[in-house]
C-alpha cells in the first residue's frame, strides 16, 4: 500500500482510527470516574483556574466528569460517534484555552486532568499539556471527519439495517 492510499484509509476511517476513537474514549471514562468520585476535589482544581463564577463551581464539578464518563462510553462502544467526537473536541479547545490562560497568568497547580497524582506522577499546568490537549483535539478531529467507524455499534447498525434492504 503506498502512502497516499494509506492516508486516504486513515482518512477515510480505518482500524487506527478505531483504536484511537477507543482509547480516547477509555481516557475519558477513566478520567470522568476518578472526578467523580471526588468531585468536590476537582471542584477546588475548577476554582484554581479563575475562570468559573464561584456558584457554578459545584455544576461545572459533577458536569464535567459525567459528561466525560458519557463521551467516553460513546466513543469506546461506537455509538452517536460524529457527536461524540465534536463534543470532546471542543472540551479539549477549552481545556487547553483554560491552561494556556492560567500559564500566562504565572500560577502553577495540578491541571486536575487524569488524577494522576495518585501514581505520584504531576500533572502541573504547562505548555506540555497545551500539546496534549491540542493533539488529542486532533485526533477527535480525525474521528468526527471518518466515514466508516470499525468496531462501533454504528457499523453494526448499519450493516444489519443493509441486510434487510
Amino acid at each position: 500500500m503506498d502512502l497516499r492510499s494509506a492516508a486516504k484509509s486513515f482518512l477515510y476511517g480505518n482500524r487506527t482510527i478505531a483504536l484511537l476513537r477507543m482509547l480516547l474514549g477509555a481516557m475519558f471514562l477513566y478520567s470522568g470516574y476518578f472526578k467523580v468520585l471526588d468531585f468536590a476535589s476537582f471542584a477546588r482544581t475548577i476554582d484554581l483556574y479563575g475562570l468559573v463564577p464561584g456558584v457554578v463551581i459545584p455544576y461545572a464539578a459533577l458536569t464535567i466528569p459525567v459528561l466525560e464518563l458519557i463521551l467516553g462510553l460513546f466513543l469506546v462502544t461506537g455509538y452517536q460517534v460524529r457527536p461524540a467526537s465534536f463534543i470532546s473536541l471542543l472540551m479539549m479547545l477549552v481545556f487547553s484555552a483554560a491552561i494556556s490562560i492560567n500559564l500566562a497568568r504565572g500560577k502553577t497547580f495540578d491541571c486536575g486532568c487524569f488524577e494522576l497524582g495518585r501514581f505520584g506522577i504531576s500533572e502541573d499546568i504547562s505548555y506540555r499539556l497545551v500539546l496534549r490537549d491540542l493533539a488529542m483535539a486532533v485526533v477527535f478531529y480525525l474521528v468526527f471527519n471518518a466515514k466508516r467507524h470499525f468496531y462501533s455499534l454504528e457499523n453494526l447498525i448499519e450493516k444489519r439495517r443493509l441486510r434487510h434492504v
